[in-house]
């Protein structure tokens, strides 16, 4: 009986992370802010934002151009990578 609650519990987690994920992943790629993460810290680059997710990161990476252009994109991260990675992966 213990077995089949902690199977459940472990199948329901499981479900649970797929969908924030899922869900997020696709907010990213239409550039939209993240529904399942939570805002942690406002970078002073250019307004960048770090969210943390259940075990993702993602990211709303900033850059100022020479003309004082915005580059703004959406990146979703590993969970140990930093905002360096993210700005590499944005934008090259």
């Amino acid at each position: 009986m213990k077995k089949k609650i902690i199977i459940c519990i472990v199948i329901t987690f499981v479900l649970m992370w797929t969908v924030f994920f899922t869900t997020d992943s696709i907010r990213c790629k239409n550039n939209l802010d993240p529904i399942f993460s939570i805002e942690v810290a406002m970078y002073e680059d250019g307004g960048s934002i770090y969210y943390v997710g259940l075990f993702y990161n993602y990211y709303r990476v900033r850059e100022n151009v020479e003309n004082k252009d915005v580059i703004t994109d959406y990146v979703i991260t590993p969970w140990f990578f930093g905002l360096d990675y993210a700005k590499e992966k944005a934008f090259k």
